[in-house]
């Protein structure tokens, strides 16, 4: 008896000593819908980390923007009004430099977005400084982009002064020096102004295709890469350094690489979904052989120009990234 009232003291005491963790919600925030296959990769790991924290961190969603534009989901995170979105980083031309180096054309040409993911992931710590305010819990690439038309273009030359629409300014960077002209044009209004003739052409992923209804107007595709975009999980810093040591360490151990590969994989499920669907719809072109050195000129003046305005950092961050690329060979 003595003994058992001796453990019942010592259990008492670890109690008192251990006291169980306050419950804090967090706000998350992103400009798609509830259901989109990126919100569930983000709800999932919200569900282990309430189920590994003891209950001690919960998550409020608040999808298809109703927290703010798309463009200012990163902002939403940075001042604390959400304590995690869901952004694009090339919704904000010009202020993730570095991250915006992956944009850049034939970079994971051939490669999966899971593929993509690791590599980037491998060189995150050079992207701290441009998401400063938060916390990079995940980014992943999609899969290139390529023109689709209303009308056909089977050459470089066709591309001239051609309206393309482009997702944010790298992607316009790159579709200038093929001679075109990018147009910025919200994703809802893409249809309607292809339908109009304010657009000739849209460069996006057959996900994106998909998504939009762009198929119902566009027939004919060109296979040049016009780059990818990056998908990314941010945490606000204050929100972060405010949660238990226990439930930071939950963090660190189940987001990073896991997260960003766990992004990578439904944007290419959705990809070779779309794909499947959409592949015989339309008149595929591939750039005739003389044409292919003329692309890969432009695609390494391209990569030049973008390296060179990074500096020595984004010189190192890309020569990274496209070792970790060889190395998953």
């Amino acid at each position: 008896m003595r003994n058992l009232f001796g453990a019942g003291i010592f259990t008492m005491a670890m109690s008192a000593a251990l006291p169980a963790l306050a419950q804090q919600e967090l706000k998350v925030s992103s400009f798609v819908p509830a259901d989109d296959p990126l919100v569930e990769v983000i709800r999932a790991w919200g569900e282990t980390l309430t189920e590994r924290s003891d209950g001690a961190v919960t998550f409020a969603f608040f999808p298809s923007s109703q927290m703010g534009p798309p463009d200012r989901q990163f902002d939403l995170a940075r001042t604390g009004v959400a304590d995690i979105s869901l952004v694009i980083h090339g919704f904000s031309p010009g202020r993730f430099p570095m991250t915006e180096l992956t944009y850049l054309p034939d970079t994971f040409t051939g490669r999966t977005s899971v593929e993509g993911a690791r590599a980037i992931w491998s060189q995150a710590s050079y992207l701290e400084e441009e998401h400063q305010g938060t916390r990079l819990l995940a980014i992943a690439p999609t899969p290139d982009a390529y023109v689709f038309s209303r009308e056909p273009h089977g050459d470089l030359d066709s591309l001239q002064g051609m309206r393309i629409r482009s997702a944010g300014a790298a992607m316009g960077d790159t579709i200038r020096a093929l001679g075109a002209a990018p147009v910025g044009v919200a994703s809802p209004e893409m249809a309607d102004a292809l339908q109009k003739g304010l657009l000739d052409g849209v460069g996006l992923t057959y996900q994106a295709v998909a998504d939009w209804g762009i198929a119902e107007i566009s027939e004919d595709l060109l296979q040049v890469s016009l780059g990818v975009v990056t998908f990314g999980v941010v945490m606000n810093s204050d929100t972060y350094e405010s949660l238990p040591p226990e439930v930071q360490a939950l963090i660190d151990e189940t987001a990073g690489e896991a997260m960003s590969v766990a992004l990578g994989e439904k944007l290419d499920a959705a990809e070779v979904a779309a794909k499947a669907e959409l592949d015989s719809h339309f008149t595929v072109a591939e750039l005739p052989q003389q044409d292919q050195a003329r692309l890969e000129e432009i695609y390494a003046a391209r990569k030049a120009a973008g390296i060179a305005a990074t500096g020595e950092a984004g010189a190192e961050f890309y020569e990274g990234l496209m070792a970790a690329l060889g190395a998953a060979d």
